[in-house]
């Protein structure tokens, strides 16, 4: 768990990051209905809605989806896809093997967007159980709780993702395998990992086996003028993590060489 001190010295050193928007409104896309206020709905959505404001695209319509692959944000104008993520400080962060194979097709697909940067923003927020204690609450006041706890956010490309998910598949303990018959197949990394992403960027990096230099690592902090819902979000730094061109350019390569080699035929 990363220390209090510690993100209100990032608070001070790093810089404002500008969103593309500030005062951001929006519904939760209720895809099942509960006597209790479903949380994992609304916090799906706030993130999502905060991601945009953040970095700008379209969200996508849980209700009128047709694609196979549905970024949760497209931006065709900056040609890249995000995908949105969300834990409290001792939840892991799965990755679905399903949605890992969607993703490699659409990085290595010519539409709708030629040659993609996909990115992962991960969100941690302070509450441990939130579902048994918000979800007896009005959604209202769950948003105010998320604009006031939300601890930090790391963003990954999606080539840091991959081998995170490759990685679980080996004897890395960070990244550990589910492939129980109940459940969804997945790589678990661990609460521990997703904290060092944000304090050591570059030490996590190099325990997963990638070089450091293959990456632009960014630390900003969000401004403290930004609404969600009308509720003041309390700022929170973050770490942006980006592959250079190169690293991007040879990576896509070897993801495509492994896609043929996995075709039966």
């Amino acid at each position: 768990m990363i220390k209090p001190e510690t993100l209100e010295l990032r608070l001070k050193e790093d810089e404002v990051f500008e969103p593309k928007t500030r005062e951001i409104n929006f519904e939760v896309q209720e895809l099942f209905h509960f006597t209790r206020t479903n949380v994992n709905e609304v916090i799906r959505d706030f993130y999502e809605s905060l991601t945009r404001a953040i970095f700008s695209g379209t969200l996508r319509e849980r209700q009128n989806e047709t694609s196979a692959v549905e970024p949760d944000l497209t931006d065709v104008l900056r040609s890249r896809y995000i995908e949105v993520k969300a834990a409290g400080h001792t939840r892991k962060i799965m990755l679905k093997d399903g949605q890992i194979s969607k993703y490699s097709k659409l990085q290595t697909s010519d539409y709708p967007i030629q040659n993609p940067r996909i990115y992962w923003t991960l969100f941690r927020y302070g509450v441990r159980g939130i579902q048994n204690k918000y979800g007896h609450k009005p959604t209202d006041e769950i948003i105010d709780y998320l604009s006031q706890d939300t601890r930090f956010m790391v963003g990954l490309p999606f080539s840091v993702i991959y081998e995170l998910h490759e990685e679980g598949f080996g004897e890395n303990g960070l990244a550990t395998r589910f492939n129980g018959k109940i459940g969804t197949p997945c790589t678990n990394f661990s609460t521990v990992m997703f904290d060092l992403f944000f304090s050591k960027p570059e030490q996590a990096l190099e325990m997963f086996g990638l070089n450091p230099e293959d990456f632009r690592i960014r630390r900003h902090r969000v401004p403290e003028d930004i609404l969600m819902n009308s509720h003041p979000l309390k700022p929170f730094p973050l770490v942006l993590i980006k592959d250079n061109d190169q690293h991007h350019a040879c990576w896509i390569e070897r993801l495509k060489r492994k896609q043929k080699e996995e075709v039966p035929f």
